[in-house]
């Protein structure tokens, strides 16, 4: 039965048009190379099912619902090291992967993984390269992935959403049904001056918990906010604030200078990192620790362990102005010097 456009009734949630130089232009997103997904982990999971692909390697170092992911498409998964400097160990990799296996790799707080393993992509047209750019606005590199996937709520506030990005997605299946809107976005975006801080973080851990591996769709609300939001914006805030802890923190820098891509954050690395990030805390200042805990066997990988406790994750987003990342520097030099 067909059925014509509705006119009047209440007013739906009305958006301003999109604009030039958005997000999803930045991504190379159109309708014609990408796919929508409630959530980056269902974008993949339903790659690989359709890719068919029974192996799946993943770095040590890495969020479970990666993990989730690979096990809900059916897949075998196995790990592979990376480096001091979160590099991928391509040397190890090289020796094990097979024609058929998929890789994935993440472009780790914003940085591409280095030129051997871009040079390792090159010559593997038979491995199914994803690359995982869930903190990534501009890495300063062309794509290394055939598949490139994103999670925008991880870069700015919208409630939803996993982008897939590559060739031949338009044999995937089709997510349809309702879309699983966080409304932690809203109460957090309600509560400006963050008088009902528990209510809107135990709501977001709840969205957390609850996120699941299907074939919802995205809400158009996110994709419509992302094609609204100019990605210069928040490329600029987040160099400029990075440059202004890099300035204070370089001997606690991980990254170091950024020049080439757009930081997720500002990375120290200190033995210290459980008790700062609680001191901050207690300051409302909220730094991640990206992953506390790890699905990989700490005596197969050590490196990956050492880091998952000494790294620390400072905001250094478009929110933040020069008062705010001053606040964040004094903090942690007050705990230093304690």
């Amino acid at each position: 039965m067909h059925f014509d456009r509705p006119i009047g009734g209440f007013f739906e949630l009305e958006l301003p048009a999109p604009q030039s130089g958005n997000l999803l232009a930045h991504w190379q997103a159109d309708a014609l190379n990408s796919r929508w997904y409630a959530n980056a982990r269902s974008a993949l999971a339903h790659l690989l099912r359709h890719k068919q692909c029974t192996r799946v390697w993943l770095p040590a170092y890495l969020c479970d619902a990666l993990v989730d992911a690979i096990l809900y498409a059916g897949c075998r998964v196995q790990f592979y090291p990376v480096d001091e400097q979160l590099h991928p160990d391509s040397n190890w990799l090289v020796s094990r992967i097979n024609t058929g296996d998929a890789v994935l790799a993440i472009d780790y707080f914003g940085r591409s993984p280095n030129s051997l393993f871009r040079g390792l992509v090159q010559s593997r047209q038979d491995v199914i390269w994803i690359e995982d750019r869930a903190q990534a606005i501009d890495t300063g590199q062309p794509p290394w992935g055939t598949w490139q996937l994103f999670s925008p709520r991880k870069l700015l506030g919208v409630p939803d959403g996993g982008l897939l990005v590559g060739p031949q997605l338009a044999d995937l299946p089709t997510p349809h049904g309702i879309p699983p809107i966080h409304v932690s976005a809203w109460l957090r975006r309600e509560d400006s001056h963050g008088s009902r801080n528990s209510e809107w973080y135990g709501r977001f851990k709840q969205d957390e918990a609850d996120m699941d591996i299907d074939l919802r769709p995205a809400s158009k609300l996110t994709q419509h906010l992302l094609a609204c939001t100019p990605a210069h914006t928040l490329i600029q805030a987040r160099r400029q604030n990075y440059a202004r802890y890099q300035a204070a923190l370089p001997y606690m820098s991980f990254l170091g200078e950024t020049r080439a891509f757009v930081p997720f954050g500002f990375v120290i690395r200190t033995p210290h990192a459980d008790a700062l990030w609680q001191h901050l805390i207690d300051q409302r200042i909220f730094a991640q620790r990206h992953w506390r805990e790890l699905s990989t066997a700490v005596e197969e990988f050590p490196v990956a362990h050492q880091l998952a406790g000494e790294l620390l994750t400072l905001p250094c987003d478009h929110r933040l102005n020069n008062a705010d990342v001053d606040r964040v520097i004094a903090a942690i030099q007050v705990f230093f010097d304690e």
